[in-house]
């Protein structure tokens, strides 16, 4: 088949209970982009709305069975679909809580050697090629800058607001150290009170910014202008997209030790344990770095989804 036709479905990001733009997203709709930019016809649907008889492979993330449309996007092998995982894994799951839907895939893919590794480990009797680490990637227009911007010795963090993604440990490491810190992300409906504990804490120090959500080259800005992006999620950030960003904006990186990508982003920044403690030492590390040390450009949708193609034609087959 020299034309393949791809449906990617998720959760719906513009309804409750799931309304809300994450990295799940974030990569779905790059993937969509990439794979049509390479002449691949590729669109998304919510779960609740997904038919399947206009495409010849389904694409589905997460694997976890908490999250009921993993487990809706299985349907579409009972309609005679190949069926493809992006994990997006949270945490070590038992294998109780992944089984249905990797058994239901032709294709469990990976963002990193780690989960990979995890996933052969905790199903031994597939076949070691069912899981396989693929490449994610950042918007090819993040490397057009409109404008130069000047950056500052500063810390920056993009993230909703909210403990788990953890801005109140960044903003007492960087209170401490004395650096400036700005945050920007999503306010949805649990950010008011967590707001009101970082502005408790900010006290009369004025070296802090709380900014929306930004997107796009308002968002590619704040990295530009930044020395450090940290993303300390804890209990788990099954990748961590906003740190890709960072370094293609050209900025150092502090990263959770808490998450599958560990071992990838050590190679270009400072991994810790996302406690105020912890992060205090590793973003005065990478303060004290050239900015840009990693001198690394992480690739494009377009670049990343090419890798998708070889793994569609062998599910396919």
């Amino acid at each position: 088949m020299n034309r393949i036709r791809v449906l990617m479905v998720n959760r719906d990001p513009t309804r409750e209970p799931t309304k809300w733009y994450g990295g799940d997203h974030v990569h779905l709709m790059g993937y969509v982009d990439g794979l049509n930019r390479l002449g691949v016809p590729c669109a998304f649907r919510p779960s609740w709305d997904a038919r399947y008889d206009d495409c010849d492979i389904v694409h589905s993330f997460h694997v976890q069975e908490c999250f009921p449309w993993a487990v809706e996007a299985t349907k579409c092998v009972e309609e005679g679909k190949r069926l493809v995982v992006s994990a997006i894994t949270h945490g070590h799951p038992a294998r109780s809580e992944v089984e249905r839907v990797v058994k239901a895939a032709s294709r469990v893919l990976c963002y990193s050697l780690l989960e990979e590794e995890f996933y052969a480990n905790l199903f031994p009797e597939e076949s070691r090629d069912k899981f396989i680490t693929v490449p994610l990637g950042v918007p090819s227009e993040i490397y057009d800058q409109s404008e130069p911007v000047s950056p500052t010795f500063s810390v920056f963090m993009a993230g909703r607001y909210c403990s788990v993604k953890n801005q109140l440990a960044v903003l007492q490491a960087c209170k401490r150290l004395d650096v400036p810190v700005t945050f920007a992300g999503m306010m949805d409906n649990g950010a008011g009170e967590y707001l009101m504990k970082l502005r408790q804490e900010v006290g009369d120090w004025r070296g802090v910014r709380f900014l929306g959500t930004l997107k796009g080259e308002a968002l590619w800005r704040r990295y530009r202008a930044a020395h450090v992006h940290a993303q300390p999620t804890q209990p788990w950030e099954p990748f961590g997209l906003c740190n890709l960003e960072a370094l293609a904006c050209g900025c150092n990186i502090v990263h959770t030790s808490r998450s599958w990508a560990r071992d990838f982003f050590g190679q270009f920044g400072t991994v810790c344990e996302p406690d105020a403690e912890h992060l205090f030492t590793a973003i005065q590390t990478q303060l004290r770095l050239p900015r840009n040390h990693a001198n690394w450009h992480p690739p494009t949708w377009q670049q990343a989804s090419r890798a998708l193609l070889p793994i569609y034609r062998e599910a396919l087959a």
